[in-house]
């Protein structure tokens, strides 16, 4: 009878770590896919940035998170974007710019592109 009620308090906290660590992974794997759903439009011609950012985050559950001092947020762009993933939408808008960006969580962090690495890039590039 002592062996029994052992097996069974040893079971129970497994089955809950189990049925916990799937719950998790089901919430973050629907986080992840959420950007990838959310569709943006955006039809702005001679825009500075920051209109477009602020457009992006109404659109959308993500904030921009980004430098001023380091990022024009006055430049000025047009972009002509109509249903188009957020993913789509942000290397839209960023394309001919010095502005790269990363998605995490619910950020969106603007930074600067390292000329260093693209420049390497192009070189070996220009080798093959």
């Amino acid at each position: 009878m002592t062996n029994n009620f052992i097996y069974n308090k040893s079971i129970k906290p497994t089955v809950k770590t189990i049925v916990s660590l799937l719950l998790l992974f089901l919430l973050s794997w629907s986080t992840y896919g959420y950007h990838q759903n959310t569709k943006i439009s955006i039809n702005l011609i001679d825009q500075p940035l920051d209109k477009i950012i602020k457009e992006i985050e109404l659109q959308s559950s993500y904030r921009v998170v980004y430098n001023s001092q380091k990022i024009n947020d006055q430049k000025i762009l047009t972009v002509k974007i109509s249903d188009v993933s957020l993913e789509e939408a942000l290397t839209s808008v960023f394309k001919n710019t010095d502005i790269d960006y990363v998605i995490v969580n619910n950020q969106i962090l603007l930074t600067k592109k390292d000329k260093n690495f693209n420049s390497g890039v192009q070189q070996e590039t220009e080798r093959l």
